[in-house]
C-alpha cells in the first residue's frame, strides 16, 4: 500500500523508480539474494531521494497508516514537473555526492536527512559499519 501510495502522487516517483531498477538491472547490480540492493531497497532510495531533495520535496506519507488492511489513507495534493530524464540525473548526482555514505540514513518513514546515531533510528540494526543504511519503514530494526 505505502508504495502504491507513493507511485500515485505523480507519474514522475514511479518512472523514476522503474528507470532506477533498470539501471541497476542492466548494469547486474540488482539482486539481494546476489549480495546487491534488491527491487524494493532501490524503490525506497528513489523515494527519498524525491523526499529530501530541496527543490522536489516530495511529502512523507505516515507508514503507520499502512497496515495491509482495508483501503489506504487518503492522498495528500502534490505534483513534480521535473522531467524523468532530469531526475535520474539528480538521484545518482545525489547519491555520488551529496549522501553520506556509512552514516546517512535512506528513510522513507522520517522522509528527511538524518543520520544512524540520530534517536530516530535507535532500533535499526546499523552497527559501527559504513555500509548503506536503508530502513525498512515497517520493521524499523531492519537495515536493508
Amino acid at each position: 500500500q505505502l508504495l502504491r501510495a507513493y507511485s500515485e502522487f505523480a507519474p514522475a516517483v514511479q518512472e523514476l523508480g522503474l528507470l532506477v531498477k533498470l539501471w541497476a538491472k542492466g548494469e547486474g547490480v540488482c539482486g539481494a539474494p546476489q549480495g546487491y540492493l534488491s527491487s524494493y531497497s532501490l524503490t525506497l532510495m528513489a523515494i527519498y531521494f524525491l523526499q529530501v531533495d530541496p527543490h522536489i520535496k516530495m511529502p512523507c506519507l505516515p507508514t503507520q497508516h499502512f497496515t495491509g488492511r482495508g483501503r489506504a489513507p487518503q492522498q495528500v495534493q502534490w505534483s513534480c514537473q521535473v522531467p524523468s530524464a532530469a531526475l535520474l540525473f539528480r538521484f545518482f548526482s545525489f547519491f555520488a555526492s551529496q549522501f553520506q555514505w556509512g552514516n546517512e540514513v535512506v528513510s522513507v518513514r522520517h522522509g528527511q536527512r538524518a543520520t544512524v546515531d540520530d534517536s530516530i533510528y535507535d532500533n535499526l540494526r546499523a552497527g559501527l559499519s559504513q555500509r548503506l543504511h536503508i530502513e525498512d519503514p515497517f520493521l524499523t530494526g531492519r537495515n536493508l
